[in-house]
């Protein structure tokens, strides 16, 4: 599903660069084309494949001394589809703003400020970072334009009103969620200036031209692929992408993010405001990636003077890339094999959450141990699990579920606040607890009742834990405890 709901966003985002560059329909098919083989096939993480082929002195160039993130676009599309959706609607929003600007009837601009307005409200929905944070950016390049470009400025104050009325559309929809945001701030302030985390502490001032060197002429390029190296040659080099104002906004815009992403960087989690601001530049990039492709067909048909000759020539460069992202992703997505008494003993738990949801109400706060299945929610060559025991059947809320999806989720915490209570609960559930984790369990987290399994070492050592989870439903393959209402 979510790579059927990327390659969705990405032929938009084709279609979107078909219309912003006004290429006719030929030209807009190959374009599209060559782009779906560019998503395709070029888009791997080349970091993996040079650790395996080249010397191991030379990784230190391609990695950060910690995750340093940005995942290829197949990544970014399976595993965060909110946020690639945000950008591409904020690129198709631009598309309409240019329409809005040109629009010389009623009837167009009412359309085109609906759109916007929609399309803006959907941007703030499914993404703070590629949606919020993006449409601050560009309204600061567009401020600039402002000032700097007559035309612009002649065109804006024109349909000021229209543009008005897509701002009043977007807060109209977005009110209740953006005073959410605003009534529950996280402790710490979401981003903060300075060297990105995945480069660590900074002890001596050369370090950061050589780390500016390093993440925009290696890390970048390994970790994005061909797009990232293709995309910058046609933003750079003057004459290959076409004249056109929304195309010309595109460079500034994947300059400006990427620079920002190198002195601006989230406090929690790492660095996700780097890795999910820059989605819509990403993608500017694969769309503009084709053209620095296009310019080099052309190129090489104007010095082998055949077609099939060209062909001929890129086909076995496009097979090892196509072998090597399918190698990438079989070992990167095969299936994990465990003893099968790990999945029986999962598939005969499950019950026991219609006894935890018998004795809670759909508000209440439940518990299981959030490493209790730890390997069932492993991927191949991951440390990180999900609790897919708690997330597929629960139907409640916990305190935590497990440590990678509270980090994702959980931002109006501090990261080590979130690490506590996930080794304290996974400590607990460990067996023995005593009075004082009981109370910890029932008093600061809240918790109605709880879910134990064989493979817990509550199980076969519950502690003091019945000291405030007095009731009991017992199988030999879950015990469910909890503890009425106060």
């Amino acid at each position: 599903e979510y790579v059927m709901t990327g390659f969705t966003y990405a032929v938009v985002l084709i279609a979107c660069a078909g219309l912003l560059t006004d290429i006719d329909n030929r030209r807009f098919c190959i374009a599209g084309i060559v782009a779906l083989l560019v998503l395709c096939f070029f888009d791997v993480e080349y970091t993996e494949i040079a650790a395996k082929i080249l010397p191991g002195s030379w990784m230190p160039f391609f990695q950060s001394p910690e995750i340093s993130g940005f995942w290829n676009m197949y990544d970014d599309f399976l595993w965060s589809p909110q946020h690639m959706f945000a950008a591409a609607a904020v690129i198709l929003l631009l598309y309409l703003y240019d329409e809005l600007l040109c629009s010389k009837n009623a009837k167009t601009s009412v359309a085109c400020a609906t759109l916007i307005g929609l399309f803006a409200a959907a941007a703030v929905f499914t993404s703070v970072y590629a949606g919020i944070f993006s449409l601050i950016l560009v309204a600061a390049i567009k401020i600039c334009d402002y000032v700097c470009k007559r035309d612009f400025r002649r065109n804006f104050n024109r349909t000021f009103w229209w543009q008005a009325a897509a701002v009043f559309i977007c807060l109209i929809l977005t009110a209740m969620y953006l005073k959410f945001l605003f009534a529950y701030p996280p402790e710490e302030k979401p981003v903060a200036f300075g060297m990105m985390p995945c480069f660590g502490e900074i002890r001596h001032f050369w370090q950061y031209p050589l780390y500016f060197l390093q993440f925009y002429f290696c890390i970048l390029p390994m970790r994005w692929g061909l797009i990232y190296v293709f995309g910058m040659i046609a933003v750079l080099v003057p004459g290959i992408l076409p004249g056109h104002p929304l195309v010309d906004f595109g460079k500034k815009w994947i300059i400006a993010a990427l620079l920002i992403i190198f002195f601006v960087h989230s406090t929690f989690y790492s660095n996700d405001f780097g890795w999910r601001f820059v989605a819509g530049a990403q993608l500017l990039l694969a769309v503009f990636s084709v053209f620095t492709i296009r310019m080099l067909y052309r190129r090489l048909l104007s010095r082998l003077r055949k077609r099939w000759i060209v062909c001929a020539v890129a086909a076995p460069f496009a097979l090892l890339f196509f072998w090597t992202s399918h190698r990438y992703s079989s070992s990167n997505f095969a299936p994990l094999k465990y003893d099968p008494a790990l999945h029986q003993g999962f598939a005969r738990a499950v019950p026991g959450w219609k006894v935890v949801q018998a004795h809670t109400g759909k508000d209440d706060l439940v518990l299981c141990n959030s490493a209790g299945f730890y390997k069932l929610g492993k991927l191949a060559a991951s440390s990180e699990s999900t609790n897919v025991f708690f997330s597929l059947f629960a139907e409640r809320d916990p305190p935590i579920a497990d440590l990678i999806f509270s980090k994702c989720y959980s931002e109006f915490f501090p990261q080590k606040k979130v690490e506590e209570r996930y080794e304290k609960v996974v400590a607990i559930f460990a067996g023995n607890p005593s009075k004082r984790d009981a109370d910890y369990l029932a008093d600061e987290l809240k918790t109605r009742a709880l879910l134990v399994t064989p493979f817990d070492g509550l199980w076969k050592s519950p502690g003091e834990i019945e000291s405030r989870f007095p009731k009991k439903e017992e199988t030999a393959d879950f015990r469910v405890y909890w503890r009425e209402e106060r």
